[in-house]
């Protein structure tokens, strides 16, 4: 039977109680059809993930935490990607694979050719529904640490910024910067729109 595993915003101590928030409860109650005694796994984001048995099943979900282990399952490369907004749910797929892949931090771009335009109130929940993408994604590949999903950025602005090692995938071009072998502890992988970068672009790389 697949584990199930759940993310909670809450402090975690091994022996005491959790009252499991409104969503995750309504995911282990009545999409899961989970009942008392039942196990399943939570983590917060510390790193660390809880043994926990459910021992209420009124509106929410109570449960005692039994045990905690440090899952050995994250990348010692601090890794950031970069990546131009896609339509629809491309750009979903990519952070779920990125988490999945064991992504630190990821970046959304707004490049010349990514053809997504966000107002401010929009690009705020266009990142709080992206950051519940990587939770999700988290929960299904065993992760414990969730990667930040920061609010969109213009590329010239991230660029700018832009600190380090890195790789840029480009349709045209595939780049490097300023590595030359040896220890590499952190990168930023810098990936495009569907059109590729506009050569304005690609001359900011370079």
């Amino acid at each position: 039977m697949t584990e199930t595993r759940l993310y909670t915003t809450q402090a975690l101590v091994a022996g005491e109680t959790l009252l499991l928030e409104c969503a995750p409860s309504k995911h282990l109650l009545r999409v899961l059809r989970c009942r008392l005694g039942d196990r399943c796994v939570v983590f917060n984001g510390d790193g660390l993930e809880y043994v926990a048995e459910i021992i209420d099943v009124d509106r929410q979900a109570t449960l005692r935490l039994l045990t905690a282990t440090r899952a050995q399952v994250e990348s010692p490369l601090q890794i950031t990607l970069a990546q131009s907004i896609s339509r629809g749910e491309k750009m979903d797929y990519a952070i779920q694979k990125s988490v999945e892949c064991g992504v630190h931090a990821i970046v959304p771009l707004l490049t010349d050719r990514c053809g997504v335009k966000l107002s401010a109130e929009r690009a705020l929940k266009r990142q709080a529904h992206w950051q519940a993408v990587a939770i999700s994604a988290c929960e299904q590949s065993g992760r414990c640490v969730v990667p930040v999903v920061d609010r969109p950025i213009l590329f010239s602005q991230w660029l700018s910024h832009a600190t380090g090692v890195l790789f840029a995938a480009d349709t045209m071009n595939a780049h490097t910067q300023c590595y030359e072998g040896g220890a590499l502890s952190s990168c930023a992988v810098l990936i495009g729109p569907e059109g590729g970068f506009s050569d304005k672009e690609r001359q900011c790389i370079k």
